[in-house]
């Protein structure tokens, strides 16, 4: 939400001042510009004041150095879609997430002592139809476990965090997942229509006498979340080929994830996993044998980048010779009046299984590598609507004004070139996986580029 409100501020300041620039300096004059041509006529010279002329430069061959890094860890605590599931994808290689969440007691005072336990069941809602990534017809196996270490909600936990799990199989689930179809379940003679999801039944009969004989544990909120700290979810499927696998979107303020306990025939309770319930995911991503893998480590310019949610890949792009609108102009002030990165980006494989993102960022980087969260400097990206290139290639457009900005005004103050560099980023307001591959050739006729407007204060 942070990135959000930042992106939202950051777009109406330059909404404002764009506006009023734009107004004063083209109210009684129309430019047309083209590549690197300085506009010989004076702009706005009847409104400016002692007769002072601005030029507007309009200039896109500036370098561009683009290479792939792996992104930075990402919080996964609370959130009300989870991702589940393991997928090999033939350009990216495997990613595999878990799940560790706790329940809620519905109510106090809980007691299955004097009944009979029919069943207990994990259930995992599916967001929807088409909250997936990858082939839904490949075949998973989840497996479930009791967690020996507390969760706590005012704890944060990333796509690196762990906790402790006994390691005695509660239950297992294995099929194909079916976002599509309702699932029948009945309690003595009656039938209930749920939503599609996993319902994982629990087998242990350690665990259900554990359910059966909780006593005074079921007392209270507090004593249950001590003696049931909740479960971990993980897909063990065998290593899946390339082109096989999904990742699966899972919803947990529903009011259909839970654990439901179902006795006397036609009974049940259900302890939910809600918004109340401590929850993360661990993520992991293997590029083992991927064309990918090779410019990792070496942070060098590449003709292909490539992006990947999840905590997984993004793409730094940097700005070698921009410092050189200072330099040729003796030091004098540079004002960016407008700005626009665009970035070809093609497919590969099957855009069913992998579409592109609906929505992509744009992150400084600090001097580290890392996602800089404090410049408030977060545009997003979007899809150029040009229907002639939708074909060959999709764009990406930001405005990354004010980050250029500032790098000129410190340069020309301290003769520091400080590029630090921005990633290009899929959307962090999203918790599933996506990906995208972007065609930074520099020769190709299609070319990733920096389109300025900009002119040089007297």
């Amino acid at each position: 939400m942070g990135l959000q409100k930042n992106m939202q501020s950051y777009m109406i300041r330059c909404l404002f001042a764009k506006t009023k620039l734009l107004f004063l300096l083209f109210t009684f004059y129309s430019i047309v510009l083209a590549c690197k041509k300085v506009d010989s006529e004076v702009i706005g010279k009847d409104i400016l004041p002692n007769g002072d002329d601005i030029v507007l430069i309009e200039t896109d061959t500036f370098q561009l150095v683009t290479y792939t890094q792996k992104d930075d860890s990402v919080r996964t605590d609370e959130r009300p879609v989870s991702p589940l599931g393991r997928m090999n994808d033939p350009v990216f290689g495997t990613t595999a997430t878990s799940i560790f969440a706790q329940f809620r007691l519905p109510e106090n005072n809980l007691d299955f002592s004097a009944v009979t336990i029919d069943s207990v069941v994990l259930s995992l809602k599916f967001q929807g139809k088409t909250a997936y990534y990858g082939n839904l017809n490949s075949p998973q196996t989840f497996k479930v476990f009791e967690l020996s270490q507390n969760l706590r909600t005012d704890s944060q936990y990333y796509s690196t965090s762990w906790a402790n799990y006994d390691p005695q199989e509660l239950g297992s689930w294995s099929g194909q997942m079916n976002l599509t179809d309702s699932v029948m379940v009945f309690q003595g003679s009656v039938a209930k229509k749920l939503p599609p999801q996993v319902r994982i039944h629990i087998t242990s009969a350690s665990f259900i006498n554990k359910l059966k004989n909780a006593g005074i544990n079921f007392a209270t909120t507090e004593a249950f979340l001590q003696y049931l700290k909740g479960v971990v979810v993980v897909p063990v499927s065998p290593p899946p080929a390339p082109g096989e696998g999904a990742i699966v979107n899972i919803d947990f303020l529903n009011g259909y994830s839970g654990l439901t306990i179902y006795y006397s025939d036609s009974l049940s309770k259900f302890f939910p996993i809600n918004e109340n319930s401590a929850r993360f995911n661990n993520i992991t991503h293997d590029y083992t044998g991927t064309v990918l893998a090779g410019q990792l480590n070496l942070k060098q310019n590449r003709d292909t980048c490539y992006a990947q949610s999840m905590a997984g890949l993004k793409t730094l792009i940097k700005f070698p010779t921009i410092f050189d609108l200072v330099k040729n102009n003796n030091n004098k002030v540079v004002s960016i009046l407008s700005a626009e990165l665009i970035l070809p980006t093609y497919t590969i494989n099957s855009p069913t299984d992998y579409p592109f993102p609906l929505q992509t960022m744009f992150i400084e980087s600090d001097s580290m590598g890392k996602n800089k969260q404090t410049s408030g400097v977060v545009p997003f990206g979007t899809y150029n609507t040009d229907k002639s290139q939708v074909k060959t290639s999709l764009t990406y457009s930001l405005l990354p004004k004010n980050y250029l900005q500032t790098i000129l005004d410190t340069y020309r103050k301290t003769g520091v070139a400080a590029d630090n560099g921005i990633f290009f980023v899929t959307s962090y307001n999203y918790a599933g996986m996506e990906r995208i591959i972007l065609n930074t050739s520099k020769t190709g006729v299609v070319r990733p580029k920096l389109k300025l407007i900009y002119t040089v204060v007297p």
